[in-house]
């Protein structure tokens, strides 16, 4: 778990806090307030699953998702440890910093292998996505 906080001196009329990789895609959007004072937002270092997207545009909260019979699957993968960015945007204005993500020393390395191919693995299948929508029929079951 990471905790990104931020203080705001006054309320503001729009905040987003984003995460993203190191080639600039976004791997995670958190909710943000935008009352002025003292905030933690935390990020449970994982990625956005596309099931899950679609759960929380439909009003689910993230609470409610996890909480649910099969919320850890929804929850989406774990990100690889590595460098990221957090950018928080007030009212237009980005303020960003670094984030590393360091490998869990209890973690066996076979485990950090795996998810280096899961990473891998959402590339192929947004790749597999792009072809079926250019194509305009399905060529992967998602």
């Amino acid at each position: 778990m990471a905790f990104i906080e931020y203080v705001l001196p006054q309320k503001a009329n729009r905040v987003t806090v984003k995460i993203m990789d190191n080639t600039g895609k976004t791997v995670r959007d958190l909710s943000a307030s935008a009352e002025a004072g003292y905030h933690r937002v935390p990020w449970d270092l994982r990625r956005v699953a596309g099931v899950r997207q679609g759960i929380i545009a439909s009003g689910a909260s993230e609470a409610e998702i996890a909480a649910s019979p099969f919320g850890r699957m929804l929850l989406g993968p774990d990100v690889a440890p590595g460098a990221y960015r957090v950018v928080l945007t007030v009212d237009g204005t980005e303020l960003t910093k670094s984030l590393v993500i360091e490998p869990d020393p209890t973690m066996p390395r076979d485990a950090l292998i795996a998810v280096d191919e899961a990473d891998e693995d959402l590339a192929v299948r947004k790749e597999m996505r792009k072809e079926r929508n250019s194509m305009g029929r399905s060529v992967v079951d998602d």
